[in-house]
């Protein structure tokens, strides 16, 4: 195809872009953008459409065989006073293929969005609506996704003391709302879920909470910060099967994960009081030297939080089904990632915090620690490293040199075996014209949420500037689990002021070894336009061609 965009400058402040894609299979494909920029805001409606020549019988994406595709997307941003605005950002799809086979994105969500936004010296509001749209799956059961309509947050802290500390207040709602559980027809699934024909619950919640904290040091430097807080909830939950089981990939496995087990809730109202009691400890070591300052600091936290009147499991989760414990949540208060699960018990987290700052700008980082379950119910699943009274090992470590060089690391370690349980590592250097880098993950086996597998992947990336001009690059990502590239690739570009060039070669493996092959080319005048191209070859795993 050849894409000739053509902009239009009606004014000063509002401009239209002109961008048709004429391809030889297809015919016409017309996009067209508006921006207008107001004294108050801005916004942009964006739209595109085709009457497909020659609709494909077998689409490599789904939507590929019909007629008529489109979309039309909008963004702005509004001030209303100094204080509160505006903003939305919404995507329509003919289908959920069109996108993707246009090359006019390559994402695989649509989230659509409108909000109100309100913020002051102390205090700070959000009001959102949300809706979802999964892309480029064949035969996906939207239904599972939610209208969420609002979701509201609101925090406010006092300017004033309160027995000698601050006094903060916080509250989240939401409100979700979902379609019948056969609406996409996948039958065989729902029952391989444990689903029967129905509908998907719907929830909706509010919380509250009143915190308290305060601030001591002793003549020695040390940190004390005691705290203390309430919080009440309130649920509703509209009668049906929980979602998320369903959107959860691997749905026939066994998991100790109880969000993730099929499961009717009925019509009822839930309501939670709890109250937080905790004291934090900080002693900082400081120094200073020639080559720059260091901080080492012990940091201890205690708490507790009574266990809650019936099984957690009994709300519905909707906002903490996501658990994942490493050094940036070992001294969260609360663990989980949203308000619909709870910790509870009495737990104490320890650990260290270093800190470098050189005198040639360079800096180090270092964060080392565990959490103990003291008492009480503890309501963690297997395997996310917090199940036992002792937890795993957390740590982390970064080093930057600016741009010349860069490392970070994140790790995890069985508290009982001292197996790595997951490790991060990532790595960013440049030398002359040589720049590199490289990402290493590995996620042993989680059955307790899901995981039956072991995952260790590594992908590098390298360029080379051969002049001003022209660039060279390479990629590669490696699975060591499988022992085997899963992706490989090449490009040539060249850049100026007048034209943009380049010439590929990739190479990507699915798990049942099947390889595609694709060689993509582009060419672009800067102000007229330009001409992109592939090829591509599939290869199945016994050595056919398509």
């Amino acid at each position: 195809g050849v894409v000739t965009p053509y902009f239009i400058n009606v004014a000063p402040n509002k401009d239209i872009t002109l961008k048709p894609l004429f391809s030889t299979r297809q015919g016409l494909l017309m996009e067209a953008e508006w921006r207008h920029r107001m004294a108050n805001g801005t916004y942009s409606v964006r739209a595109g459409g085709i009457r497909q020549l020659s609709p494909d019988d077998s689409p490599d994406n789904p939507g590929d065989d019909r007629d008529w595709r489109g979309y039309i997307s909008s963004q702005g941003r509004f001030a209303i006073n100094r204080y509160w605005s505006i903003g939305w950002d919404g995507t329509l799809v003919s289908d959920d293929g069109f996108l993707k086979s246009y090359s006019i994105t390559g994402q695989s969500w649509l989230t659509s969005t409108v909000d109100l936004t309100g913020q002051s010296e102390r205090n700070h509001f959000e009001a959102r609506a949300y809706t979802f749209r999964r892309l480029n799956a064949f035969n996906y059961d939207q239904s599972t996704l939610p209208v969420v309509a609002p979701s509201t947050d609101y925090s406010r802290v006092w300017n004033r003391d309160v027995f000698g500390g601050e006094l903060s207040f916080a509250s989240s709602s939401y409100s979700t709302y979902r379609g019948d559980i056969d609406s996409a027809g996948l039958i065989r699934s729902i029952a391989r879920a444990g689903f029967t024909e129905g509908d998907y619950a719907d929830s909706s919640r509010y919380v509250a909470e009143l915190k308290w904290r305060r601030q001591l040091i002793d003549g020695i430097g040390q940190v004390f910060t005691p705290f203390a807080s309430v919080r009440g909830d309130i649920y509703n939950t509209h009668g049906g099967y929980n979602a998320a089981r369903k959107i959860y990939s691997a749905s026939w496995l066994p998991t100790s994960y109880d969000d993730w087990q099929p499961r009717y809730y009925d019509d009822e109202t839930t309501l939670r009081v709890i109250p937080t009691v905790g004291v934090e400890y900080r002693y900082p070591f400081a120094s200073h030297q020639s080559w720059g300052t260091q901080v080492f600091e012990p940091v201890a936290q205690l708490y507790y939080r009574p266990n809650l009147h019936g099984e957690q499991d009994d709300v519905l989760n909707e906002d903490a089904l996501s658990l994942v414990f490493d050094t940036t949540s070992l001294f969260d208060r609360d663990k989980f990632s949203g308000y619909d699960r709870v910790e509870t018990g009495l737990r104490a987290n320890l650990g260290v915090r270093y800190t470098a700052n050189f005198s040639n700008s360079a800096s180090a980082r270092l964060t080392f620690g565990r959490s103990f379950h003291l008492a009480g119910d503890n309501p963690f699943p297997e395997d996310s490293g917090l199940e036992h009274d002792a937890s795993d090992y957390v740590g982390s470590a970064a080093l930057d040199f600016g741009n010349d060089f860069k490392i970070a690391a994140s790790t995890r370690i069985d508290g009982d075996t001292f197996a790595v349980r997951r490790n991060e590592i990532y790595g960013q250097t440049r030398v002359g014209r040589l720049s590199t880098r490289a990402v290493f993950a590995q996620i042993l086996k989680q059955p307790g949420l899901g995981s039956t597998s072991n995952e260790a992947q590594l992908l590098a990336r390298s360029s080379f500037k051969l002049s001003d001009n022209w660039n060279v690059s390479g990629y590669g990502r490696y699975d060591f689990a499988e022992s085997r590239l899963n992706q490989t690739g090449a490009a040539l570009s060249y850049s100026d002021e007048c034209f943009y060039f380049s010439l590929g070669y990739n190479e990507s493996y699915d798990t049942n070894g099947d390889v595609e092959r694709s060689v993509a080319f582009s060419f672009n005048l800067r102000t007229l336009g330009g001409i992109t191209g592939n090829t591509r070859q599939f290869e199945d795993e016994f050595g056919a061609n398509n």
